[in-house]
């Protein structure tokens, strides 16, 4: 799972929102009633999975802590089945026939209650694969001579999260419009022409769009102020996680969940561990909101459309990702769409990882793939219709996090003050 940060509820935003801009916010949609329901999944096992708990011998699953080893996928056409990843656990030894029933497997889950038929759906081949970006791009940041350009709506990839109902955009994580404000963007396959999904300081990751086009289904932390965490439907703790998927027919969306552990809970963390109240202690669930005032839609056939991408490179097995370009080292301004300007130095050290800027300096050193260090000089003020600030102690906000673990170790402080509000940095080990 690439996610550490964990998703706590999704939201339902109309097409309208795709076009948001910060003086021109459309009404939100009118409230519709949703029924959560929880699907099926074999039993838990941390050793044998032996006949008592799993007499028809189709296989025992593990605890999946920190949702390892399991993820949700999406619908099958027919909007009653659900593609997972799970790993099975504790099969015995061929040529027991429950001897396939072990490790990291994809299954099927029926999400309509019942326990009989058989699915099916035609099977498909990879070609015409096609890389997401192209040097011939124009590339976020730009420079013209001592000029600094800023453009967020260049067709740049980041993470991709999926393709429109229709089939016609990709959505993606893109380069932040705001500093580091996550957002999602669009781009149409067949022109490399961007929008932007969303506009809001809160994370935002995991998104779907609807089959016609219409909605797009968003788990983020919006409206908790400070990616608080929010509480799950019934009993605390169990967070939600990428990436939620509409059925084909539009009245389905299906999603996950974890329970928090240790050491994101209980210890040196303020947030208490609660008891899984599953069999055999299971960390891990699968979930599906039912849109239960919606007809079921019935779209037109797609038409066949050209395996290229005019704004793509054509990908060939074992090709190296290609560099793409930076500013160079050097002193330039960048000025504000609205007015204002800012002076930008950029010292480029051995690592290529240090980036200063006039009142404020930040240096990033990697001592293995995932873990970062960062040195975070600040003295920032701003007045107007915003009055804040953004200070760091007189000798550095320092900080080591490890992304695959997410635990934060600080000294320092670094503190961020808007309008009265004053937001300070979490605890250590939280």
């Amino acid at each position: 799972m690439r996610f550490n940060l964990v998703y706590l509820f999704f939201a339902l935003s109309a097409s309208g929102l795709s076009k948001v801009i910060k003086h021109d916010i459309p009404a939100p949609p009118t409230p519709e009633p949703i029924g959560v329901t929880e699907l099926p999944l074999p039993p838990v096992t941390n050793e044998s999975c032996t006949p008592e708990l799993n007499p028809k011998g189709t296989g025992c699953i593990g605890l999946g802590k920190y949702g390892a080893g399991f993820q949700i996928g999406g619908f099958l056409p027919d909007s009653r089945h659900i593609v997972a990843h799970v790993t099975y656990a504790g099969a015995p030894s061929a040529p027991d026939p429950a001897s396939i029933y072990e490790g990291q497997q994809i299954v099927l889950i029926k999400t309509d209650g019942t326990t009989k038929g058989e699915p099916l759906a035609p099977r498909y081949d990879l070609v015409n694969v096609t890389r997401l970006s192209s040097l011939k791009n124009d590339p976020p940041f730009a420079v013209n001579r001592d000029q600094l350009t800023f453009n967020p709506l260049t067709n740049f990839v980041g993470e991709l999260r999926g393709f429109s109902g229709r089939g016609g955009e990709v959505s993606y994580i893109g380069h932040s419009v705001e500093s580091s404000n996550i957002d999602v963007f669009a781009v149409e396959r067949s022109t490399g022409k961007v929008r932007r999904l969303t506009a809001h300081p809160e994370y935002v990751d995991p998104v779907d769009i609807s089959p016609d086009d219409e909605w797009t289904a968003a788990m983020d932390t919006r409206g908790s102020d400070r990616q608080m965490q929010r509480g799950a439907i019934n009993d605390p703790e169990w967070d939600g996680r990428a990436d939620p998927k509409w059925s084909p027919d539009g009245t389905k969306i299906v999603y996950w969940q974890d329970l928090t552990a240790s050491p994101a809970c209980g210890g040196n963390n303020p947030l208490p561990c609660y008891p899984s109240p599953y069999q055999g202690g299971r960390y891990v669930r699968f979930m599906v909101a039912n849109l239960t005032s919606r007809e079921p839609v019935e779209l037109p056939r797609v038409e066949p459309v050209s395996d290229g991408v005019p704004w793509g490179t054509p990908y060939m097995p074992g090709q190296q990702a290609p560099g793409f370009p930076r500013p160079s080292e050097g002193k330039y301004t960048l000025r504000d769409t609205k007015g204002g300007y800012a002076n930008v130095t950029i010292i480029d050290n051995e690592d290529l990882a240090t980036i200063c800027s006039i009142r404020e300096s930040f240096t990033r050193t990697n001592p293995s793939v995932t873990i970062e260090n960062a040195v975070w000089f600040s003295d920032l003020v701003q007045t107007g219709n915003v009055n804040a600030t953004k200070k760091t102690s007189s000798n550095g906000f320092r900080l080591s996090i490890d992304v695959l673990t997410n635990i934060f170790d600080a000294t320092g402080n670094l503190t961020t003050t808007i309008n009265g509000v004053v937001y300070k940095q979490p605890a250590n080990r939280t």
